[in-house]
């Protein structure tokens, strides 16, 4: 009954504590952050038009960037993964800004309506407030800090999908000093983000990203010699809900 605990989520980003925004600095387009929540659903592009009410060939087209995806549409593609228990912003389809998508579980448990199951939910979305502030402080407290909301199941068993992480960024030759070998939220050179184990690749400046879980169906599990950015060694890890 996902309407009923949407119910509780704020609908828009100013009725949103303040704590939510500034997690997420994802710089990549609309349309690679499209195909993020169509992951996040496990919907394959077929079942796009059953489960979203939207055509397979609208959204591919939005997908893959070949046409973009206007500002009126965003609010329906929002509804449409509401409606089938993804919660996703505006600002951060739009954008990259703000909070990044997730389960509607991984914010608030559904419940029936009894009193009792409505003060369990209100409880853990103060909890999640709770996490939310502890992340702030994260960020306030250390410089060049990278934190991040893990949306798949590559690195299993130390993280799993919806647990935030975070650590502090290195750059350039620092990277190999201070980051190989350790699990990091990285960031290539091509503008992409990944949470990843790290490296040594085959060739001067290059390295390999490795997923930790070696039976997630997730793409890009292993990444070979690409060329990086930063790396963010992880020194700090949280779940979303207890």
């Amino acid at each position: 009954m996902w309407t009923t605990a949407t119910s509780l989520i704020p609908s828009s980003p100013s009725s949103i504590p303040e704590v939510f925004w500034e997690i997420d600095e994802n710089q990549t387009t609309r349309a690679y952050r499209l195909k993020m929540v169509r992951r996040l659903s496990g919907f394959t592009l077929q079942e796009v038009p059953q489960k979203l009410g939207i055509s397979k060939h609208t959204f591919y087209a939005w997908e893959s960037g070949r046409n973009p995806i206007r500002d009126k549409a965003i609010p329906k593609i929002i509804r449409a993964f509401r409606q089938v228990g993804i919660y996703c912003t505006e600002d951060w389809l739009m954008r990259g800004e703000g909070l990044s998508p997730r389960l509607n579980c991984e914010i608030l448990d559904t419940f029936e309506g009894s009193q009792d199951k409505i003060s369990e939910t209100i409880e853990d979305f103060h909890a999640n407030m709770a996490i939310f502030s502890e992340i702030r402080m994260f960020q306030k407290v250390n410089k060049n800090t990278d934190v991040k909301c893990l949306l798949d199941d590559a690195m299993l068993p130390f993280y799993e999908r919806g647990d935030y992480v975070g650590g502090v960024r290195f750059f350039e030759e620092d990277i190999y000093e201070k980051a190989l070998n350790r699990n990091c939220i990285i960031e290539t050179k091509q503008g992409d983000s990944f949470i990843r184990r790290l490296s040594q690749g085959s060739f001067s400046g290059l390295y390999h990203l490795n997923a930790l879980n070696l039976n997630s169906r997730t793409e890009n599990c292993l990444i070979t010699n690409v060329a990086i950015l930063s790396a963010a060694p992880i020194v700090w890890h949280r779940k979303i809900l207890n």
